[in-house]
């Protein structure tokens, strides 16, 4: 009640103004910035980037490109993780964090982009595990043919070649799927190619009938103590079929000198042979044996010797000696007839025969008209 009007005035005054700073700080109450954003791209930054499986030069490539930014980096997630710890912070104190976090973030996602997946290498595996197997299984090559040998040597070359190239690849973990997918293929080419090889090896054809019918058909025919009529009809048997026994053969031993010669080619070669030593045998059968002489040029001789003994005619008779006479003209043209037959080298058995016994008969006469 003692107050004084000034004391009024001041209490008055200062509530005013209470009033109008309680009014202002409510009007200046502000919500809690939403900081979910920023949080969740704040956990996105920190999310570890994996290299497993990672080719090494894509990791490599990553790792400078990394380098690049990493101050950055930092310096994004500290702001965002102040922010983020700051209760007091703004909407835009947020906005900026974020926008920051997601600046550096673009260049976390441009370096991520840069680590390439290590090529699967499962069909390389398998692939050159089969054509090792393959390779190990070596055939048998003794009497192949050389040529069936060059082309199986020739794809284990081949498919050597190839398993060293996908080894090399098996190893570098930078090989991309096409390089991966290139030696795959070229395995399984090589598998194809070796297994073919190995069905195409050839046994050496069996020429052992071939060569005997060779060498009998080269087998010289002899023409001695033949007849001169039989051999020259012998010969022009021959000539006649001489063209086509050379080509029989010059094939044969075409075929026996070529090892790679196969069992059809030794099977035609051996036909023409054969045909050709048909034409041959038919030839020598046309050869006829000179007639054996031996009891026609004793029974000769025998006579000459008969008529060479001249008997002393004196004191015989006329009729007698007349006898004599043509029993020995008879034994001469006999034994001329006889020497005609031994010097005709084409007489036959019979004709010698003939001579012979002409010759016996006139050496009966002949003896007795000596008597």
């Amino acid at each position: 009640m003692n107050a004084s009007p000034e004391a009024v005035e001041a209490a008055k005054t200062r509530i005013t103004q209470a009033q109008a700073a309680l009014k202002a700080a409510q009007d200046n109450l502000r919500d809690k910035a939403n900081k979910a954003g920023l949080q969740s791209a704040l956990n996105a930054l920190n999310a570890p980037i994996s290299t497993v499986g990672k080719t090494p030069r894509s990791i490599d490539a990553f790792r400078t490109q990394e380098s690049g930014y990493q101050s950055d980096l930092n310096s994004a997630k500290q702001a965002a993780q102040s922010v983020l710890a700051d209760e007091n912070a703004t909407a835009s104190q947020v906005a900026q964090a974020l926008e920051q976090v997601q600046a550096i973030q673009a260049k976390v996602n441009a370096a991520k982009a840069l680590l390439v997946d290590q090529a699967d290498k499962s069909a390389l595996t398998s692939e050159r595990t089969k054509l090792q197997n393959q390779v190990a299984q070596a055939p048998d090559l003794a009497n192949k043919t050389p040529q069936s040998i060059t082309a199986y040597e020739s794809a284990k070359a081949q498919a050597d070649a190839a398993l060293a190239k996908a080894l090399s690849v098996q190893n570098d973990l930078n090989a991309t799927p096409a390089q991966v997918q290139e030696a795959v293929n070229q395995l399984k080419a090589s598998h194809t190619a070796l297994t073919s090889a190995k069905a195409g090896l050839q046994t050496k054809a069996d020429k052992q009938a071939l060569i005997g019918a060779l060498n009998k058909l080269n087998e010289p025919i002899a023409t001695n103590g033949k007849t001169p009529n039989s051999v020259r009809a012998f010969e022009q048997a021959q000539a006649t079929d001489k063209a086509t026994t050379d080509q029989a053969k010059t094939k044969a031993q075409a075929v026996i000198a070529d090892e790679n010669a196969t069992e059809a080619q030794v099977s035609q070669a051996l036909q023409a042979v054969r045909d050709a030593q048909t034409k041959v045998d038919v030839a020598k059968a046309l050869l006829v044996n000179q007639a054996d002489k031996s009891a026609l040029e004793q029974a000769k001789q025998n006579l000459d010797t008969a008529i060479q003994a001249t008997p002393n005619l004196m004191n015989k008779t006329p009729q007698s000696i007349q006898a004599y006479e043509q029993a020995k003209a008879d034994a001469r043209a006999a034994v001329q007839a006889g020497q005609a037959v031994i010097t005709d080298l084409n007489a036959s058995p019979e004709a010698v025969e003939a001579a012979k016994t002409r010759i016996t008969q006139a050496q009966s006469s002949f003896e007795i008209s000596t008597g």
